[in-house]
Formats: C-alpha cells, sequence, structure tokens
C-alpha cells in the first residue's frame, strides 16, 4: 500500500466521524448565536426611537444632551437602545425651581419685548 492510499484509506474511515463532529459544531453555533440575538438590544435611531414614543425628535435630542435619556455616538448620529426610558428631570430642573433660582438670585431681571 502506498502512503497516498494510505492517507485516502484514513481519509475514507474519518470522514463519517469529521462530518458527524462538524454538524455537531454548527448545531452548537446555531444555539449560541440565536441566544446572542434574543439578549442583544436593539438599537434605534433618534427619528425612530421619537415616532414610536410620540415625542419631537428635538425633545429627544435635548433628553439626550441633558443625560436623561441612555444613548450611544455612532458616528456623528446618536443610537437609542429600543426599551430605553426618560428619566425624570432632577428636582433642580423643574420650572418652578428654575424660576425661584432666577429670583432669589441678586441680578435684576430685565424686560422682554421692548418693555414700554
Amino acid at each position: 500500500m502506498t502512503p497516498a492510499d494510505l492517507a485516502a484509506a484514513i481519509a475514507a474511515a474519518l470522514a463519517p466521524v469529521l462530518e458527524a463532529h462538524r454538524a455537531a459544531v454548527r448545531e452548537e453555533l446555531r444555539a449560541v448565536l440565536s441566544e446572542a440575538r434574543q439578549a442583544a438590544p436593539s438599537w434605534q435611531t433618534v427619528r425612530q426611537w421619537s415616532a414610536e414614543h410620540g415625542i419631537a425628535t428635538c425633545t429627544t435630542l435635548a433628553r439626550i444632551h441633558d443625560g436623561r435619556l441612555p444613548a450611544e455616538r455612532v458616528g456623528r448620529h446618536w443610537r437609542i437602545r429600543s426599551d430605553a426610558t426618560v428619566a425624570p428631570p432632577a428636582p433642580a430642573d423643574r420650572p418652578a425651581d428654575r424660576v425661584a433660582r432666577l429670583l432669589a438670585s441678586s441680578r435684576p431681571l430685565r424686560a422682554v419685548g421692548g418693555g414700554r
């Protein structure tokens, strides 16, 4: 028997074992990838997230910039997890508190709109 014949005989004998091993590895990879896809959050653009939640895109961007809506920057664009929620404003950020701070400040208030 020549070395080539011996190699062919070994390959023929191992072919079913190797194919069964490959099939098992493929099946395991499919299961792992399926789990990973289900566990991974879906990401949306600002426009998609805003439309889904009934909020204007400029409001969504404002919430991202003030830190109340978690988002990730991808290049020049923002991506928001589909399950993200807007955090409530901090107590100092409520409009009534801002007015109180302005009234308590030592700066004089100036007239808006001509003041005649």
